[in-house]
This record gives structure tokens, sequence and C-alpha cells, in this order.
């Protein structure tokens, strides 16, 4: 969460497709005093899953605890922990650059 331009805004897991048709996935809210929240604009982020710069897709098992990384005020990464697999044998910090801007 984090506050720009007269706005709050929120990175959130949807855990079974409750704010877009995306099924599991992450998705943006916003709000102007924190309180009462509303589906962003653009709300769809991401479905759990890597597509490497060659095109290849990688399925997460799990993709979660959406951080922003702010520079000057502004979003420039979203962190999550990540794995792949039920198991969660195997997990890491996924770094997503951004070039997010609220409306």
């Amino acid at each position: 969460m984090w506050f720009q331009d007269g706005t709050y805004h929120a990175v959130v897991k949807d855990m079974n497709g409750s704010f877009t048709p995306h099924g599991m996935s992450l998705v943006a809210f916003t709000s102007t005093d924190g309180l009462d929240w509303s589906l962003a604009d653009e709300p769809f982020i991401t479905t759990p899953q890597i597509t490497w710069d060659d095109g290849e897709v990688l399925p997460l098992g799990h993709l979660e605890r959406p951080q922003v990384y702010l520079e000057d005020g502004k979003p420039k990464v979203l962190f999550c922990a990540a794995d792949t697999g039920a198991a969660r044998s195997h997990s890491f910090n996924l770094h997503i650059p951004l070039g997010y801007s609220p409306p």
C-alpha cells in the first residue's frame, strides 16, 4: 500500500477471481481516504506465472505478499514471494519492474 498524488493505492492477492475474471491473481485497488476501497481503473496485474524474455512461461504455485518499492514517491518495483509447486519447497523473491502510473 502507498500514497501517491492524493490517492491511496494497494496491490492485493485475489484468491479465486472475486475481483477480476482472471482467477487467482494480483489486483490493484484505490482509495481517497484509506478506509473505503474500490478496484482501480485497470485492476488486473498478473496471474501466478512468470513469462521470461524468451517467451517461456513458468507457472507458479504461489505468488504472494506483494510489496511495492517506491523511488521518488513513485512505484518502481513490485516484490512478491513466489514458489513453483504446492509443496513450497523452492521459494524465492520475484522482482517485477513497474511502469505503473496511477490516474
